[in-house]
């Protein structure tokens, strides 16, 4: 299961199949993968694996999500980061 997001201004109106939250728009997706291979594909969808920014969206995330979800999240060594160089805020 992964979770892809898009924030751009074609994402306005989101694409068939994508849901729409505070300006992006997320792919919720029930085909299991590895976490490489969740990012690779929603970066071909012009997308990449969700970085949670706040409460609000970590709370839309959940009530969106039945099981467990690939994040935009990775670690090095001890230490976790988001895809986007940030580090983990959800601690």
């Amino acid at each position: 299961i992964h979770l892809c997001y898009s924030l751009s201004p074609e994402c306005l109106l989101c694409k068939i199949g994508w849901t729409s939250f505070s300006d992006s728009c997320y792919f919720f997706s029930n085909v299991y993968l590895t976490w490489e291979q969740s990012r690779r594909f929603c970066q071909n969808k012009s997308a990449d694996l969700v970085v949670v920014d706040n409460l609000q969206e970590q709370t839309f995330i959940q009530n969106h999500i039945n099981t467990r979800a690939w994040l935009g999240l990775q670690r090095n060594g001890s230490d976790w980061y988001w895809i986007d160089g940030r580090n983990d805020t959800l601690g």
